[in-house]
């Protein structure tokens, strides 16, 4: 973490912490640039864990994206610049927006995810980006069936990465895991990370999963432009299930998030996973 008085020079007081991570930190922020202080939610990016270009461009894609679909949170620019360098990380600044993280068990934000995500995607066709096919795609041998509908994806859309502020609007954040894949991947997705909420193992969902798992299928297909297969959803379920399996068992190839968990962390997924444990 860089010191805080690093930051002054981009015309920012870093105030309090909201939430940490092992690959970034999230913090919110006074910004001292223009008529009166405002605040800004400032999220700080450990430069060893990402590749610059990656990092320019998924912040190039979200404030493209931003222009089609207003419930993507935009970029504020710090010192005329969307991403900064301060000492080894880098800085991105967003608004500050009140509001709370959607509930897998509530239908009406179910719901709100499902169409929320269709029209994502439609916004995500109109624009391109050099990026890779998102991580659990490369990891492993490779997926069988996935063929079609292949596009820019959000690559972790969740119920924590989505917020519903006090006007009943919602906002989409973080886009630092986007990359190229099929939509049914995605849907499979926010199902896997659905079932981590829900169910105690992968190969136990639970009712409330299946609860989530019809109305948010029901809800993006009533919203979509294009028609998506459930067999092929399974299949990008199937595929984000043996990339945590692959991951738990080579922890040197994981994401950082993964790989520099805790131990009582790991034996959490190992459990979810279905992987038994020594």
């Amino acid at each position: 973490m860089p010191r805080h008085s690093e930051f002054a020079r981009l015309g920012i007081t870093l105030d309090r912490e909201l939430r940490g991570g092992h690959q970034s930190r999230v913090w919110l922020a006074t910004s001292h640039q223009g008529r009166s202080p405002h605040d800004l939610v400032i999220k700080i990016v450990d430069g060893a864990v990402d590749d610059r270009d990656h990092v320019i461009a998924r912040l190039r894609l979200r404030d493209q994206v931003a222009r089609y679909d207003d419930r993507v949170v935009p970029l504020v620019p710090l010192a005329g610049a969307m991403v900064n360098r301060v000492e080894h990380c880098f800085a991105i600044a967003s608004p500050r927006i009140d509001g709370r993280f959607l509930d897998v068990t509530n239908r009406p934000d179910v719901e709100r995810m499902g169409r929320a995500l269709a029209r994502l995607h439609q916004s995500l066709r109109l624009v391109q980006a050099e990026l890779p096919m998102v991580r659990a795609l490369r990891t492993g041998t490779p997926v069988e069936g996935l063929h079609d509908n292949h596009q820019l994806l959000h690559g972790d859309f969740g119920p924590t990465n989505l917020l519903l502020d006090g006007e009943g609007r919602l906002w989409i954040l973080d886009f630092d895991d986007c990359g190229y894949g099929p939509v049914e991947f995605e849907l499979g997705n926010t199902l896997f990370m659905a079932l981590f909420e829900t169910s105690p193992s992968l190969n136990q969902p639970s009712d409330e999963y299946r609860q989530f798992r019809r109305w948010f299928l029901g809800a993006y297909r009533a919203s979509a432009e294009l028609s998506v297969s459930e067999l092929l959803v399974d299949i990008g379920l199937q595929a984000r299930s043996d990339a945590l399996r692959y991951w738990l068992s080579h922890l040197d190839e994981a994401p950082i998030g993964i790989k520099n968990a805790t131990e009582t962390w790991h034996r959490r997924l190992r459990a979810f996973a279905g992987i038994i444990q020594p």
